[in-house]
Parts: C-alpha cells; sequence; structure tokens
C-alpha cells in the first residue's frame, strides 16, 4: 500500500489554513463550475489534455492562491499542484460552515 495522505491541504507556501474558492469540471471544453455563487455550466475552446480534468482553486490565509488538478494521461489519474501565487484575499470562497 502506498504511503498516506496527510489529513489536511496544505499550501505550496506550507500554510495550513487553505480555503476553496471553486471546483471546475472540464470535460473537454464543457465546463461544471462550482463557487460562491452556485453551480453554472460554461463552453470554453477544448484544452489539450486527454480527458477530464478536476481543478480545485484555493487560498491560503498567508495571501497565495493555488489550483489543484487531477487529470489522465495514458490511463493514469495524475495530481499536480501549482506554484502559489500572491492574491491577497480572494471575494468569496465555497461555504464551509
Amino acid at each position: 500500500m502506498g504511503e498516506a495522505l496527510p489529513p489536511y491541504v496544505e499550501c505550496p507556501c506550507g500554510g495550513h489554513y487553505v480555503h476553496m474558492i471553486s471546483v471546475v469540471v472540464d470535460q473537454n471544453g464543457s465546463l461544471g463550475i462550482v463557487d460562491h455563487a452556485g453551480c453554472r455550466n460554461e463552453i470554453v475552446p477544448p484544452r489539450t489534455l486527454r480527458g477530464s480534468t478536476v481543478t480545485v482553486r484555493c487560498w491560503c490565509e498567508e495571501g497565495h492562491g493555488f489550483e489543484i488538478e487531477f487529470y489522465f494521461r495514458k490511463g493514469e489519474l495524475l495530481l499536480s499542484v501549482t506554484d502559489p501565487e500572491e492574491c491577497g484575499e480572494p471575494g468569496s470562497t465555497l461555504w464551509r460552515d
């Protein structure tokens, strides 16, 4: 069995106080978006990645924005995390209480 995942999401900067801003499911350019405003669908030009992607946009209380993305490559489900960017505090996050 593989290595256990940590019990919480951590910002790449090391911050532990992380909030979700949105979740985006991309199925070849057909987006399902969940954010503070609710759920909606949008159509955009398809990406070059194969298969669907799920992106969780996050913000940490140190003022960084980053994304956690699940995607497919040659039959494997992969996970990537973007480097944090200075973003200040976002306007709204997903409901959590």
